[in-house]
């Protein structure tokens, strides 16, 4: 048997992806507070998280697509 799967911790929990695009930047990499990093490819960002999605929300460099 192998082990359980343990669920990731609630801050890092995935809540759907949203896509934002990067009105700045094409290419660049972003450090959160808590030390957690995003890749900003091709001028977006896949926000995974609801701490990235909140630094995202914060910043004018960035807007969710639809």
């Amino acid at each position: 048997m192998g082990k359980p799967k343990t669920a990731p911790p609630a801050e890092q929990a995935e809540v759907g992806v949203l896509i934002y695009r990067d009105k700045r930047f094409r290419s660049r990499v972003l450090v959160l507070p808590s030390g957690q990093t995003a890749s900003v490819e091709r001028g977006q960002v896949e926000a995974a998280t609801e701490e990235l999605r909140e630094f995202l929300d914060q910043h004018a460099d960035f807007e969710p697509l639809e």
